[in-house]
């Protein structure tokens, strides 16, 4: 990994089929929230979970008990985010 990046706070489904994590740098020093997915013994490379989820740095992220929802802190509150549209697109739906 570049100097600088970071890889923290790692929520791993209970199946091990996708961990939910902060990843990378930002200029408030953390990273922004990212899935990668179980293929074959290793992770996948990290897929950004995208703008409106990253508007503000998270982590702290926790796998919920249904399985496809991580909660997670932000500066503003906690916050609860389903994974079945990274999931349906990976092709791993529930």
């Amino acid at each position: 990994m570049p100097d600088g990046m970071h890889e923290l706070d790692p929520a791993i489904a209970s199946d091990q089929s996708f961990i939910v994590f902060d990843y990378g740098r930002t200029e408030g020093g953390l990273g922004r929230l990212s899935i990668a997915f179980r293929e074959g013994g290793q992770w996948s490379k990290p897929v950004d979970l995208g703008d409106v989820v990253n508007q503000q740095p998270g982590w702290s992220s926790h796998i919920g008990r249904d399985g496809d929802m991580v909660i997670f802190a932000t500066a503003t509150g906690f916050y609860r985010l389903s994974m079945k549209p990274w999931l349906r697109a990976h092709g791993a739906a529930r």
